[in-house]
């Protein structure tokens, strides 16, 4: 495993072996849409190296806070979005059945992908690794 990237909102992980990227939010909040979008911004950066065709990525935001923010949410979905569809599989994984609900919600609204919402920490990371 390398850690291609750590910041204040987001760690990224490559876990060579089980061919995924492990992109994990942090606690600190976003204050703004604009910073959320940096953020992300930053985590493609980090994944320039990555060979994404081959790859799995697991959007973990289980230590995320919860948001109530449409703008937040809109700006997270659309830079998620960029950032996942090159990979060849993709998973959100969340805390609760509540935070699955939420990112459900979230995604029919904003987002393209389609990519699939766990709450199951080792069925995601089967998913991604494409065990």
């Amino acid at each position: 495993m390398t850690t291609l990237l750590r910041s204040a909102h987001f760690v990224v992980r490559h876990h060579l072996a089980s061919c995924y990227v492990h992109l994990m939010r942090t606690e600190e909040p976003f204050l703004r849409h604009d910073v959320a979008a940096r953020a992300l911004g930053a985590c493609e950066l980090a994944l320039k190296g990555v060979d994404r065709s081959t790859t799995g990525i697991l959007l973990d935001f289980r230590r995320a806070p919860m948001s109530t923010d449409p703008e937040l949410d809109k700006a997270l979905a659309v830079r998620g979005d960029a950032l996942i569809i090159p990979f060849a599989r993709s998973a959100i994984l969340v805390a609760t059945h509540v935070g699955v609900m939420q990112a459900d919600r979230i995604s029919r609204t904003y987002s393209q992908t389609g990519t699939q919402i766990f709450h199951d920490e080792a069925v995601a990371l089967r998913h991604v690794a494409g065990a």
